[in-house]
């Protein structure tokens, strides 16, 4: 095999790709592996789609985040909209265990809804550690705000996760070009690398050489094969739904 078509892997994948061909590369103790201009080419391709990668996941974590905050708000509110309106309530021991949460919404005033993200983050942090409090306890039983509160514990949990994670793939990006327009550049690079280290194979006949033809080899072989066996998964799974669906529809009518 002189050539590897990647046509089957996802810009992600790809880029996985990249990073176990030249880990595999490091490795070697094949003589000037390193060095020359293919290897350079190969570096600088393949940290162009990196950063591509990870640009387009930043974008697709800052909208989870943006929908993770919006659900944050949305349970705050209505929170706090059922707690003011059972501080009217005829029951005074409901009243009064609405009037204690409430005032542990208004102690921490608009930062809980009308700040930034990481300021709200920082002030429902507050609020729940407050709400966790023993005196709140009873207060919260008697308001049904159990539900509520695991509820918005759950989205703080899931917004910091989210926001570490995005954080994580925020890198500075000198270049606007897509992943997609960036693949070429990089399958040239690495069918170029591969063909001079199968040269180097067959002409030197050593171990060290052999073996990295191999490995690479392999390694193209494997994201392939990984490749493929999502998609059939994904399709398997899809046309499990639709079949699912269709015998659920076709249960309800009558007969």
């Amino acid at each position: 095999m002189k050539q590897m078509f990647f046509s089957r892997l996802s810009n992600l994948q790809l880029s996985t790709f990249s990073t176990n061909f030249l880990e595999i590369i490091a490795k070697s103790n094949a003589n000037g592996v390193t060095f020359g201009k293919l290897y350079e080419e190969l570096l600088t391709q393949d940290g162009l789609l990196s950063e591509a990668v990870n640009r387009t996941r930043f974008s697709e974590l800052t909208q989870q985040l943006n929908s993770i905050g919006a659900e944050r708000k949305k349970t705050i509110t209505g929170m706090k909209g059922i707690l003011y309106n059972l501080t009217k309530s005829p029951v005074k021991t409901e009243s009064e265990a609405a009037s204690l949460l409430y005032s542990a919404f208004s102690d921490l005033g608009p930062a809980l809804i009308r700040e930034v993200q990481n300021k709200q983050t920082g002030a429902i942090k507050s609020l729940l550690n407050t709400l966790a409090k023993t005196e709140y306890a009873d207060a919260i039983t008697k308001t049904n705000m159990v539900n509520w509160i695991s509820h918005l514990d759950n989205l703080q949990s899931s917004f910091i996760t989210t926001n570490n994670l995005r954080n994580s793939h925020q890198r500075t990006i000198n270049q606007s070009q897509s992943a997609t327009s960036i693949r070429p550049g990089l399958a040239d690079a690495v069918n170029k690398y591969y063909a001079w280290v199968y040269g180097q194979a067959l002409s030197l006949e050593q171990d060290t050489w052999t073996t990295l033809n191999a490995d690479l080899r392999y390694c193209y072989t494997k994201a392939i094969q990984d490749a493929t066996s999502k998609t059939t998964e994904s399709t398997t799974t899809s046309g499990s739904d639709n079949t699912s669906s269709t015998t659920t529809n076709t249960s309800k009518q009558p007969e």
